[in-house]
């Protein structure tokens, strides 16, 4: 019994210990993490985009492509999931697909010339979600960036992908490289 009694008191003076803090320097991290750009090569999109700060999330970003639909699934974390794809569209014929969908009431909440922050609910009011759609054009073409539709966000969560979608930049200089050595000579 009395064994138990010495090995209880070591556990407890063990657990009221306070442990040194360390504090780790992370400035340099945070703004490098803040600056960098990750590349879309790999996944066959021709540019970069700024995805958010990974050791805020503590989680890699995940990255899909789908070669049916052409579109890459982004996922940093649960509340940021958007989809990628080059796509000759203009905003409004995005907008004018709302009218087809017989379950959801959508409701513009910001929108610009390139980006467009909405709401979407249920016709009674129970179930409010937000999304984004960003149409990022270059000379000759156009990147749809948009929240994942089949996913619940909410504005905030919107806006921070839009954010997101707003640094998404085209690799033009490989992009011309690219289409001279396309062309058979």
């Amino acid at each position: 019994m009395c064994k138990y009694v010495y090995i209880l008191s070591l556990l407890f003076l063990c657990s009221c210990a306070e442990a040194p803090l360390v504090e780790k320097d992370t400035s340099n991290q945070e703004t490098h993490a803040a600056l960098a750009y990750t590349s879309l090569d790999p996944y066959h999109i021709d540019g970069k985009i700024h995805l958010p700060d990974v050791s805020k999330r503590g989680v890699q970003p995940t990255m899909i492509f789908n070669d049916i639909t052409g579109m890459l699934d982004v996922k940093v974390g649960r509340g940021f999931h958007i989809q990628m794809r080059e796509e000759p569209q203009d905003l409004e014929s995005l907008k004018s697909e709302w009218s087809f969908d017989p379950v959801w009431t959508y409701a513009v909440i910001q929108e610009d010339s390139e980006h467009i922050v909405y709401s979407k609910q249920l016709p009674d009011g129970s179930m409010q979600q937000f999304h984004f759609l960003a149409l990022i054009q270059d000379a000759d073409r156009s990147m749809l960036i948009r929240s994942a539709s089949m996913e619940e966000f909410d504005k905030e969560q919107a806006e921070m992908m839009l954010a997101s979608a707003r640094t998404f930049t085209w690799n033009s200089a490989l992009a011309v490289s690219n289409r001279t050595n396309a062309i058979p000579q």
